[in-house]
């Protein structure tokens, strides 16, 4: 298999992998390039399909097709890169269970709606297959670490402990939701088209209490530190306006994304903004709060941003940090010009206020050792004309009760 994103190429092998203990219940595919070395990094990439209703093998089947048809510009660019690997977990979704969501639903293994549309003949998938899209992130922890060791023993070769995620849509879900699992494992998350909704690394605002996937309050003994290590680089389309935290009639419109209670708390915290602003207002959280994140708005629909190559060419692992947001040149160049007028609107109304200030001067201390400073001989000699002008009204006064 050959994986080429623009003038470059890197040739390598494709393995299919399932059935490899009883931990991992679902299959996996694992791209290895020729030139791997020590210094590559294993890249994720969390693929989402459809929600289906056909049965369990139709639909792995369909996935596993589209994988090995379908891989990001951004996934093949972070590839050729560095002769980076690429594992690509094959994982099934299905209506009532939106495994690449990877919502409190899936991570609490509440299978309660998919049941449901088992019993009135919705799915066609039954109890045994339940069990296999259950435990989704260790089932993917599993995947991680059997690649490393697939890599070693082709190979001989160690690559970086820390890996590299990337997921789009429902898969970006995942890998947020899986970074703040596991960060001690990420060394880069790439998130796209999470619909302004990332996890926000505390467990309240305002008293508020923020549980998995909005906060971190019921993720026992989140790695403060390990988490702030993390690249986090989060993307969307200027014209994605998909919103998976939408409220219908006060209820949540994607059950199998939020519960009504999470949609509810999500509007409470962030107001009736866009989706945009809401992704906006996430990353300036992040930076203000330690933690190395980054926003890219690309040109593109919640379809299309991810075929965009300028989007592709902006993202790099080899880069520590980028600007908050990606511009056209009109755009940077409007941007500058207006930075420019506000530095000097604030440069002007600085220098205004520092001539209506009222001048006062300062009584300073006599120096150790030193002469008294001007200012307080000024007070002292003040204060002898005021004793003397005193005393003599005082005798003058006291000269006229005596002559009455």
């Amino acid at each position: 298999m050959t994986i080429n994103y623009k003038e470059k190429k890197i040739d390598g092998e494709i393995f299919f992998i399932s059935e490899i203990n009883d931990n991992i219940k679902l299959p996996f595919l694992l791209f290895i390039p020729k030139d791997v070395t020590n210094s590559s990094s294993l890249i994720v990439d969390i693929f989402s399909g459809k929600k289906s209703v056909d049965d369990f093998n139709t639909v792995i089947n369909e996935t596993l097709n589209t994988r090995t048809k379908y891989i990001s510009d951004i996934v093949k660019k972070l590839s050729v890169e560095n002769n980076n690997p690429i594992l690509m977990p094959i994982i099934p979704n299905f209506k009532g269970y939106y495994t690449c969501f990877f919502g409190s639903q899936v991570r609490n293994n509440d299978t309660t709606i998919l049941e449901e549309n088992i019993l009135n003949g919705v799915v066609k998938i039954d109890e045994n297959d339940i069990e296999k899209i259950k435990n989704i992130d260790f089932q993917v922890l599993g995947m991680i670490e059997e690649s490393k060791k697939i890599i070693n023993k082709k190979n001989n070769i160690v690559i970086n402990d820390k890996v590299i995620m990337h997921g789009y849509s429902a898969g970006g879900h995942f890998v947020n939701g899986f970074t703040a699992l596991h960060p001690e494992l990420i060394s880069t998350e790439i998130v796209g088209g999470i619909d302004g909704m990332a996890i926000l690394p505390f467990d309240n605002i305002n008293g508020q209490k923020l549980n998995y996937p909005i906060g971190i309050s019921d993720i026992p003994n989140f790695d403060k530190t390990q988490y702030s290590k993390i690249r986090h680089v989060f993307y969307m389309g200027d014209n994605d306006f998909q919103n998976c935290a939408e409220i219908n009639n006060g209820k949540a419109k994607y059950r199998t994304c939020y519960t009504d209670a999470e949609v509810k708390l999500i509007n409470n915290i962030y107001g009736n903004i866009s989706t945009h602003d809401r992704m906006k207002k996430i990353n300036e959280i992040y930076n203000s709060n330690g933690y190395n994140s980054e926003l890219i708005m690309a040109a593109g629909n919640h379809m299309t941003v991810q075929i965009n190559q300028r989007l592709a060419d902006k993202i790099s692992i080899n880069d520590k940090k980028k600007p908050f947001t990606w511009k056209s040149k009109s755009e940077e160049i409007i941007y500058n010009q207006i930075k420019q007028k506000n530095q000097i609107i604030k440069q002007q109304k600085e220098q205004k206020r520092q001539m209506n200030k009222p001048k006062v001067k300062t009584l300073t201390a006599p120096s150790q050792g030193g002469n008294v400073s001007k200012g307080f001989t000024n007070v002292i000699t003040l204060s002898l004309i005021v004793s003397f002008v005193s005393g003599a009204l005082f005798m003058v006064m006291y000269m006229l009760l005596g002559g009455k």
